[in-house]
């Protein structure tokens, strides 16, 4: 629902009313008792009453300020701006009704290098009457990275062999006091080797008598399937990475398709809780003339983006495409998909695995209490 027309000035009487229109174009005006009761269950599932604004559909809550005040104070910007209303786009001249279509065909590739990670703290007490933390608040712990974990999945279409360095075929782990700052040379030294990698482009390998005749005979693009044009021509996908042919395709959906400049680094819960380790390290890792070169993009509560090569490394946390805990993504996904983890673990083992593990936080409190304690196990006669 939208405004079809508003007044400049409303009147003393002044009196809204709803044009509804029937499948078979028969209108009828009604009178709009409530304003506020008809728009506000359409803008907001809040069950608490609202004022709604009929220029630009604006709502407040009933509760706190008082609404006539509030009301007042948006009416002298509303006021002078005209009123909202929503435009679809018409019809062409053929009659044809508008349409939209993807075209980023880049976001269709996989990624072929994505980084995982994940930062495990010791849960130093802090004693009553400790002034090293000075806050309102009671703290009674201070978070320090002890650990960390990374593992480089390279995707699946890419053949080790053809590859021209030896990824980490195992996750990498690091325990010290120094881990945050040893997370960020670990990055940068794989966002090197992945640099590599991107930068040097195989040719195209020759094409089988199958794929020439598949390719000669194609008449549209595997990648958007619109048909080739004079002005986007057809040519030959391959994969700069290997060199394998992938498909025919238009020029320029060939252009689009090209190897990422980025390294992606997820973590789960970023935002919330790793990115407080490693936000600190940012440009510890470079020297005097990367510095200068140095870009940090930060996109709030979701990426940090920097730039200190050729390479962008972006990390990020997974918890905005899955919105969940790792324990109930971990439950919902067939044991069948844990890829993997079933490279490192038996299937025998992996229900175990991929549950909600049991951690001593309160426990491991320094690094001398990283491990528990052996205990005696007595067997009773």
């Amino acid at each position: 629902m939208y405004p079809l027309k508003v007044v400049k000035q409303e009147k003393a009487d002044h009196r809204d009313l709803l044009l509804l229109t029937s499948d078979e174009g028969r209108s009828h005006y009604t009178y709009i008792n409530d304003f506020n009761k008809l728009v506000a269950s359409q803008i907001s599932g809040h069950h608490s009453g609202r004022h709604v604004c009929n220029r630009c559909l604006t709502h407040f809550n009933m509760d706190g300020r008082d609404i006539a005040c509030r009301m007042r104070e948006h009416m002298e910007y509303c006021g002078t701006n005209k009123a909202t209303r929503i435009v679809l786009p018409a019809c062409d001249g053929n009659g044809n009704p508008p349409t939209t279509s993807f075209i980023n065909i880049q976001r269709q590739m996989r990624i072929p290098y994505v980084v995982y990670a994940d930062f495990e703290s010791i849960l130093q007490k802090i004693h009553p009457g400790d002034d090293s933390v000075r806050t309102q608040t009671t703290p009674y712990q201070i978070h320090i990275p002890m650990s960390f974990c990374v593992h480089v999945r390279v995707a699946d279409a890419i053949p080790r062999h053809l590859l021209p360095i030896n990824s980490p075929a195992e996750p990498y782990v690091y325990t010290s006091d120094d881990s945050a700052k040893k997370f960020m040379e670990y990055i940068k030294d794989v966002a090197e080797k992945v640099s590599l990698v991107y930068s040097n482009v195989r040719p195209m390998l020759p094409l089988t008598l199958a794929q020439t005749e598949a390719f000669l005979n194609s008449t549209s693009c595997y990648l958007c399937s619109p048909p080739f044009t004079a002005g986007n021509r057809k040519v030959l996908d391959h994969d700069h990475i290997t060199g394998l042919y992938r498909g025919p395709a238009h020029f320029k959906c060939n252009f689009l398709y090209r190897t990422p400049r980025f390294l992606p680094v997820l973590f789960h819960n970023l935002s919330g809780y790793d990115a407080h380790f490693i936000v600190r390290e940012f440009g510890r890792d470079l020297n005097d003339e990367e510095k200068k070169r140095l870009r940090i993009q930060v996109i709030p509560n979701s990426v940090f983006r920097y730039a200190s090569g050729r390479l962008i490394r972006e990390i990020g946390g997974s918890f905005r495409f899955m919105a969940s805990s790792l324990d109930k993504l971990s439950k919902n996904l067939p044991r069948s998909h844990f890829k993997e983890t079933g490279k490192f673990f038996p299937a025998a083992h992996l229900d175990l695995v991929v549950r909600k593990g049991v951690y001593p936080y309160d426990y491991i409190d320094s690094f001398e209490r990283r491990f528990c304690p052996r205990r005696r196990l007595s067997i009773a006669n």
